[in-house]
């Protein structure tokens, strides 16, 4: 049986939802802030979380790159927030889903079930690269450093490949008139952090992957 960690800070919507996820045959696990949250994951290690973005103690975009430091589970997002921005920050940190308040109870269990199935996937071996350590999911757009995740930020995404896109289409041969895409490396301004180095490092095995001038 899977379980589902259902966080707010309204009571009402942690009853409904754990009303409703529990009916549909789930474990639910429940809190009330951020900090609690965190507590709960790594003692229980739950199946998938749905996570409210206005927590009082620790806002949920915190939350989710906290997790995201340490795991790769699955996260639905709860907001009452109407910007789309904060839905993107919190896709772009590592989130697989939101939903926006209020919301259908039915809604959130058909999303948690759509999300466990996409999580339960084994990735293709074409989807996986690897460079040493690093691994790369292009499909999910996630990063890893051995087992720990990597948390890429806007900069990094604006480069991530999208080679895949087009496997197993043949490619014309590449015309070397054509200047190749330089490396991300060349591009970004200022000190190169870790996570810059360890981005350009996948990039560069994705580029072994095409065909290349």
């Amino acid at each position: 049986m899977k379980t589902i960690l259902v966080v707010d800070d309204e009571t009402k919507i942690l009853q409904l939802a754990r009303d409703y996820l529990q009916y549909a045959g789930f474990t639910v696990l429940t809190a009330d802030a951020g900090k609690t949250a965190l507590a709960v994951v790594r003692i229980h290690k739950p199946n998938l979380i749905v996570l409210d973005l206005g927590l009082p103690d620790i806002d949920g975009l915190d939350v989710t790159r906290t997790l995201r430091k340490e795991s790769n589970v699955p996260i639905i997002m709860l907001t009452a927030r109407g910007e789309e921005s904060d839905k993107l920050v919190g896709l772009e940190l590592g989130a697989d889903d939101y939903l926006t308040k209020p919301f259908s109870p039915k809604e959130l269990v058909a999303r948690v079930r759509a999300v466990l199935r996409r999580a339960e996937t084994t990735p293709a071996a074409e989807e996986l690269i690897r460079l040493g350590e690093i691994t790369l999911d292009v499909p999910r757009m996630r990063v890893m450093r051995g087992e720990q995740p990597v948390e890429l930020t806007r900069p990094n995404l604006s480069y991530w490949p999208r080679w895949p896109a087009n496997r197993g289409v043949s490619s014309p041969a590449p015309n070397c008139s054509t200047p190749c895409m330089a490396s991300p490396l060349s591009r970004m301004s200022g000190p190169l952090t870790p996570t810059s180095k360890i981005f350009a490092a996948s990039w560069s095995l994705t580029r072994a992957n095409r065909a290349t001038c």
